[in-house]
């Protein structure tokens, strides 16, 4: 994927470049910008690959644009838009080092695809350090680290080669993310969620370096939501020096991003933030809502109040999981026992309601709550008719 940035102070000719170059499939206008200015805030948080720009604009011109754009490293690619009587101008513009050129008077479908594509050629890995590996990582000590562990949201219907080659051109942005904006080492395996060794100066206060944290990962969460229109979350651990410490700080971060079990709306979660306790409070369903008139408000009740009391304790996911899983099965276990009866078909009921299942994919609590109750909804309804069924023979 080529990304793109316009910057022109003439809108027809911004919609016309745009529409010309959004026709084709790997190249994406990140942004449109009539001033400067606002296209130079738009690239210090923004990956972009290449800014097309005129020359003569209000206020910041072209030229003093493609200097800062040069000097602060926001884009591999620049390319100029001229005319012919300002020819001068694009001559500046080419001392500066721009990479493409291109007159207005020939802009059309094939010029400007030409000119986008060569410069995407001549520069691409230009001004990006080379993402290290790990063992690079054990030789760069001195500095303070911090492990952001991610996790992608991914969409139904993922799974298979198509999933697994989005997954691949996510964790691509990822890598040139982190390193256009040198914020340290992406490292992923099989086995484990990518992760982010992030590297701060040991002279910055704990201060600045919460705010250099939280600035990264704003611009991640917003490339990556521009680029994929996906949301990805961040566990953070505490704080270390020794990369010795890396793998018991992925775990640590990995913890903390449990924390998305019980807050739904957060991206972003601390190691420090929680304490987690294995114990669950007691989970009691009331029997009577199934064995007399079934009141599916009491059950939602009960399933609130459980999973409200284990998020303000910080109950563990997995002892929630467990806990649910058991206090469901001991549910319905027992109202089989008063109703069918015979343990060959009590089995047969609990398997075709496979409770373990339901509680294992529920992502959040709110999720687990929805899902246990349309489960023994629908127990109660199945029940109900093969009582009425036994009734009727």
């Amino acid at each position: 994927m080529i990304r793109v940035a316009i910057v022109d102070d003439e809108i027809l000719a911004r919609v016309g470049i745009q529409s010309l170059l959004e026709s084709r499939e790997d190249i994406l206008v990140a942004g449109s910008f009539g001033v400067a200015e606002e296209a130079l805030k738009f690239l210090r948080t923004n990956l972009v690959d290449i800014v097309i720009t005129d020359i003569e604009m209000p206020n910041m011109n072209g030229l003093e644009l493609i200097r800062k754009i040069r000097e602060q490293k926001l884009a591999a690619g620049v390319i100029i838009l001229s005319c012919y009587e300002k020819f001068e101008y694009a001559k500046e513009a080419i001392s500066l080092g721009v990479d493409g050129y291109i007159l207005k008077q020939d802009i059309n479908q094939e010029a400007i695809e030409k000119v986008v594509y060569d410069v995407a050629a001549r520069t691409r890995g230009k001004e990006r350090p080379v993402q290290g590996s790990l063992e690079q990582m054990m030789d760069s000590g001195g500095s303070v680290k911090a492990v952001a562990v991610m996790r992608i949201e991914q969409e139904e219907g993922e799974a298979g080669e198509q999933g697994l080659n989005r997954e691949k051109m996510m964790l691509h942005l990822l890598e040139e993310l982190v390193a256009h904006y040198h914020m340290g080492n992406v490292l992923s395996s099989y086995k484990r969620n990518p992760f982010i060794i992030f590297r701060f100066e040991e002279e910055n206060t704990a201060q600045e370096r919460r705010g250099l944290l939280e600035e990264y990962i704003d611009i991640i969460e917003n490339n990556f939501f521009q680029y994929t229109n996906r949301r990805i979350l961040f566990g953070i651990s505490g704080e270390f020096f020794d990369t010795k410490e890396i793998l018991p700080r992925y775990e640590e971060a990995e913890e903390a991003l449990q924390q998305r079990f019980y807050h739904e709306q957060r991206q972003v979660f601390f190691s420090g933030e929680v304490s987690w306790q294995e114990r669950t409070p007691p989970l009691m369903f009331s029997e009577d809502a199934f064995l007399n008139e079934f009141q599916a408000q009491v059950l939602e009740r009960e399933l609130s109040e459980f999973l409200r009391s284990c998020r303000e304790q910080q109950v563990r996911v997995k002892s929630v999981r467990d806990g649910m899983n058991q206090s469901v099965s001991i549910l319905m276990f027992n109202i089989l026992k008063k109703t069918v009866h015979r343990d060959a078909d009590i089995g047969a009921w609990m398997n075709r309601y496979p409770v373990s299942g339901v509680v294992s994919d529920a992502a959040s609590a709110g999720d687990m709550k929805r899902d246990v109750l349309a489960l023994l909804t629908d127990f109660h309804r199945d029940l109900e008719a093969h009582q009425i069924g036994r009734a009727h023979v």
